[in-house]
């Protein structure tokens, strides 16, 4: 039977789940963003000629929501791109300058990296304890095919002791039989007699 490997470290926030969430992701970068006067569409120049300022006011804010929005969507999916890790390692891509014009990028990360310890401790000790549920599951069908049962946990919480389907051995001439070899007594094995064809 195979050996089973204990996660690193134990999981400190089971309801934080063991998946990436990209609403909390999403959250992270809209909470790192940078105001209208950090972006670039402070620098836009109002058209006195035929701009009033209300319509300049009202060109600029619809920019910057559309500009944040795109950077933010995309800022979000290459975080989730990095999942599953114990931690967000961004590396220059086209897109993160024009990212950073809108976000926090750093700042994001840090969030971002608290989230992923989490949720990969939450995934190793799920994936742990998977292999435990898979491997007692092998267990329950070897003692089937060996005609064993395993009574339940008695009152005093302590697991009881085997209880094999024969409690006495079966008398065989020649053979010893998986019974026989589980059975509370040790068992018998008669002589092979050289002319009994029964021995067999």
């Amino acid at each position: 039977m195979g050996t089973i490997q204990v996660p690193q470290t134990l999981p400190r926030q089971i309801s934080d789940g063991y998946n990436c969430k990209k609403s909390e992701i999403e959250s992270i970068v809209m909470s790192s963003c940078h105001s209208i006067d950090e972006s670039p569409e402070a620098n836009i120049v109002r058209d006195l000629r035929s701009e009033s300022a209300e319509d300049f006011q009202t060109r600029k804010i619809s920019l910057f929501r559309r500009h944040r929005a795109a950077a933010i969507d995309e800022f979000t999916n290459t975080i989730m791109n990095m999942w599953p890790s114990r931690a967000p390692a961004m590396t220059r891509y086209d897109g993160l300058v024009a990212v950073s014009q809108y976000a926090d990028v750093q700042k994001a990360l840090i969030f971002a990296s608290a989230l992923f310890e989490s949720w990969y401790g939450n995934k190793c000790f799920f994936e742990y304890l998977t292999e435990i549920e898979t491997m007692l599951g092998r267990l329950k069908e070897t003692q089937t095919l060996l005609g064993m049962t395993c009574q339940d946990i008695g009152p005093t919480g302590s697991w009881q002791p085997w209880r094999v389907k024969h409690a006495q051995p079966i008398l065989r001439r020649g053979l010893i039989s998986i019974d026989d070899i589980f059975a509370s007594l040790a068992p018998f094995h008669v002589p092979f007699s050289g002319t009994d064809l029964t021995d067999f």
